[in-house]
């Protein structure tokens, strides 16, 4: 999920202010991940972003043209 708030942990969650709602395949994790991380990687029709934690992956494809940029 995306939310235009800003300045709150999520406590608070007023779902007028989503932006984009995703749902996003899960896996187990080959080993541990013991702070919570963000990698994107290239594929063939864009990136996909993967983000894991503890026992978890989670990963979600963003398709892009062969131009996107990378910051």
């Amino acid at each position: 999920m995306l939310n235009s708030q800003t300045n709150q942990w999520g406590t608070k969650h007023d779902p007028s202010k989503d932006i984009l709602k995703v749902t996003m395949d899960s896996m187990p994790s080959p080993q541990t991940i013991e702070e919570f991380s963000i990698s994107f990687v290239e594929d063939p029709d864009g990136l996909i972003l993967f983000m894991g934690w503890d026992n978890t992956l989670v990963n979600l494809p963003i398709q892009g043209s062969p131009t996107l940029r990378y910051i």
